[in-house]
């Protein structure tokens, strides 16, 4: 039995190494296996507000890429 750690998803971007790398703060214990797709984004700054009800829609996933996990 292996044990998992509790960290939960969205992982976090930790590093930028070049144009096609990045090291995020996840790893094996984490349930992150080789080969993997990831969705890499950003939240927006602002939330958006819902004009006729004013309730709070939460804020703009933006996508920057897609990846694969190359290292583990």
């Amino acid at each position: 039995m292996t044990e998992t750690n509790t960290k939960k998803f969205p992982a976090t971007v930790v590093k930028i190494i070049d144009e096609y790398t990045i090291v995020i703060n996840r790893g094996g214990i984490d349930g992150v296996k080789l080969n993997q797709p990831f969705l890499i984004y950003f939240l927006s700054e602002q939330k958006i507000i819902d004009p006729e009800t004013q309730e709070s829609l939460g804020q703009l996933e933006i996508i920057r890429g897609r990846g694969t996990v190359s290292h583990v």
